[in-house]
């Protein structure tokens, strides 16, 4: 519920990513249900025999079948209501949690614990009370008397090997969810491993807007609009923690215009996947963004009006205009239709515009100083150690120097990207998480089954020791049992996964869902979940 909520659909109507992970974690969730109810009804069964001789007793001074049933099915609803109970607080801490740290910028409209989480939960601790414990209570009630009475200790087979075969479904639910952890953890190193063409970490964006002037001409507002971003570039770089400060209309993850330039006045234009986007920035702009210059170099402050036109275009175009050529140099002409070369003086790394996930398209770049004609509104872009907390003093710095700024939006690259990269972080934090909750929950269902088998063999382990066996011998026995239950749940567990993998497959970047990397490596730590379950009762 706390994933889902606030999350919408987008115009098209298709679900975003979000939404279609977090569908998925209601799953993960329910089967970290399931293993939590295997190990609670494995409990029940190994309380249950322990309690063989005190449910003939009863039995033989008259109390009903029926009656027992209900009383032993009140036990487990005490028991589950009071883990209904503290699942609730953590919950709540939870939601908080995947809020702040997972889901800051979603728009929580409910409370983590309304009155329909309130009902589900309520439905769910019924549901779970049953569950655990009807099986172990009909098995209790099957009980018979003499046997008992007479006070027999050993335990009929059958539950021993329903206790079994829980503990191998809860290592094979525990591998599932540790397989969908590491596809999850896969995609989010592919996604961040992708090159946007830029270093994001330490950039601030602050986007400028001015209060409408009708009494001033557009000359006058382009004019006083230049001497503003001087003014503010050189105010803003004198600030502690700043590196370089550029001016940018049009910049990545933001905006960007369409339009570009010619080989020749009329000539085609080369398409690239993408579209084509200009930008007019100052010279410190690809310093400022981290954009590696590939051949060339950047604008020199002193390229403003009256200068000769010039432009920086990305190695994708350059690629696309000139294959196998230097562009340097060459004469461009805008698609505007006007004659004019522009000369070409650099080559940039191609910079994603939207999305990390795009292509870049074509790319062209022209001193802001040269685009007087231009009204639109520019971006100052700050390189810092730390992009937070210089926003609030670069905001009252500006409109220090110009009262008449509206409201100057600020956010750091980081936080652009960080909505781009949630799905599948969501995914491999609560996936890891659910995982890491499931193989301890598996551990302890391994541990149960295995130290009760001991417990009952220990006539047949001590005739062995006198028998001549090692201790070494009985050790190798016992961790033997608990590796062949892992093992049978790691077989299980790998089928499952596969089958579903098809299905998780979509919702992954970049990896495959059979990924014999993240296979073996679960297979790997429930084997050795399994030993070291085993080891314990062994010694």
């Amino acid at each position: 519920h706390m994933t889902v909520a606030g999350i919408r659909a987008g115009p098209s109507g298709e679900e975003p990513l979000e939404a279609r992970v977090s569908l998925w974690l209601v799953g993960v969730s329910l089967i970290v249900l399931l293993v939590a109810c295997a190990n609670v009804a494995n409990l029940h069964f190994a309380r249950g025999l322990r309690r063989r001789r005190e449910v003939a007793v009863r039995l033989s001074l008259g109390i009903t079948r029926s009656r027992l049933l209900r009383l032993l099915l009140l036990e487990s609803l005490v028991l589950a209501v009071l883990g209904g109970i503290a699942a609730l607080a953590v919950a709540y801490w939870g939601a908080q949690v995947v809020r702040t740290v997972l889901l800051p910028q979603v728009d929580w409209s409910t409370s983590p614990l309304n009155a329909r989480v309130l009902l589900v939960s309520g439905a769910l601790t019924l549901l779970v009370a049953v569950i655990t414990g009807l099986a172990p209570a009909l098995q209790s009630l099957s009980t018979r008397l003499a046997p008992a009475l007479a006070g027999s200790v050993h335990a009929p087979p059958a539950p021993g090997r329903v206790r079994s075969v829980l503990a191998v479904l809860q290592a094979a639910f525990c591998v599932v969810l540790l397989v969908g952890a590491g596809l999850f953890v896969r995609s989010l190193q592919s996604v961040r491993g992708i090159d946007i063409g830029m270093e994001p970490d330490r950039v601030l964006q602050l986007q400028l807007s001015w209060q409408p002037q009708p009494q001033l001409s557009d000359e006058e507002v382009r004019a006083r609009r230049n001497v503003f971003i001087a003014d503010a570039m050189e105010r803003v770089r004198a600030m502690p923690g700043v590196e370089s400060v550029s001016a940018a209309i049009g910049s990545p993850f933001h905006g960007a215009f369409g339009g570009g330039f010619l080989r020749a006045p009329g000539d085609s234009v080369p398409r690239l996947p993408g579209g084509s986007y200009l930008s007019a920035v100052t010279s410190e702009y690809f310093g400022t963004l981290g954009t590696h210059v590939v051949r060339g170099r950047v604008f020199r402050p002193d390229e403003g009006a009256g200068t000769e036109p010039v432009v920086i275009v990305s190695r994708s175009t350059a690629d696309a205009f000139w294959p196998g050529e230097d562009p340097v140099g060459r004469c461009m002409y805008p698609e505007s239709g006007a004659p004019e070369c522009v000369r070409v003086v650099g080559v940039v790394a191609d910079v994603r515009r939207f999305q990390f996930q795009e292509d870049a398209g074509a790319q062209f770049y022209v001193p802001l100083g040269q685009q007087s004609a231009w009204l639109q509104n520019p971006a100052l872009l700050v390189r810092t150690r730390d992009p937070h907390a210089l926003g609030g003093p670069v905001r009252r710095a500006l409109h220090e120097l110009e009262p008449t700024l509206g409201h100057v939006r600020t956010a750091s690259y980081r936080e652009r990207l960080d909505p781009q990269w949630r799905p599948w972080q969501l995914g491999a934090t609560l996936f890891m998480a659910c995982g890491a909750l499931a193989l301890a929950i598996a551990v302890i269902g391994l541990y149960s089954v295995i130290a009760y088998m001991v417990l009952h063999r220990t006539h047949e382990i001590g005739v062995r020791m006198a028998l001549g066996a090692e201790r070494r011998d009985i050790v190798g026995m016992v961790t033997r049992q608990a590796l062949q239950l892992a093992g049978a749940g790691v077989l299980i567990g790998l089928a499952v996964a596969l089958l579903a993998g098809r299905f998780l497959e979509p919702l992954l970047f970049d990896t495959e869902a059979y990924n014999p990397a993240v296979l073996a490596a679960a297979a790997a730590v429930l084997a050795h979940a399994g030993l070291a379950a085993g080891i314990v009762p062994a010694l």
